[in-house]
């Protein structure tokens, strides 16, 4: 058995509304073990003997048949969320003025894509890239980067993905170590 996270996209936001309680419910009906929520916004933590993309494909149609909408779903192991919650990508880690976001993407971006992601960075965000999951440092406010909005960045084939700000994981594997 193997314990994971999921991290669902766009719960919670605009007219998609879910109580934890009922995702909770909704993943115990796909008889997932030891599920439990990390705040409101679409972390589902559970045991099961399947893999990783099972459960994503299996998890986004249950979903979009009880919620009538769809809903990207990512899951992790929890031992690769811990180490993510430990890694610091960035020597600003920690530092006042500095935010770091986690994004987890459903496949690995190209290193050519890669490549023009990072021509695009500024004084203000910088990315680094692991696997599926791609770092995003930023000074100041979200809303200061212009980044997400480019020309540039509207531009480039990006796989789906959500993102979960560092200090939330790091408060999601505090609770459930």
């Amino acid at each position: 058995m193997t314990r994971y996270v999921s991290f669902l996209r766009a719960i919670n936001v605009g007219n998609r509304r879910v109580t934890m309680s009922r995702l909770r419910e909704i993943y115990e009906q796909l008889e997932l073990e030891n599920v439990a929520t990390f705040i409101a916004s679409g972390n589902v933590l559970f045991d099961s003997p399947k893999k990783a993309a099972e459960l994503e494909s299996m998890i986004e149609k249950e979903l979009e048949s009880e919620l009538g909408y769809s809903v990207d779903t990512f899951v992790r192991k929890f031992k690769d969320i811990q180490s993510i919650a430990t890694e610091k990508m960035f020597e600003q880690d920690g530092l006042p003025g500095y935010v770091i976001h986690v994004a987890f993407l459903r496949k690995k971006i190209s290193p050519a894509i890669q490549k023009r992601w990072e021509g695009m960075q500024s004084e203000l965000d910088e990315f680094r890239f692991d696997g599926t999951e791609l770092y995003w440092l930023y000074q100041g406010r979200v809303s200061d980067s212009k980044f997400w909005s480019s020309k540039e960045f509207k531009s480039l084939e990006v796989p789906p993905m959500t993102m979960r700000n560092i200090t939330s994981i790091r408060k999601l594997v505090a609770q459930f170590e």
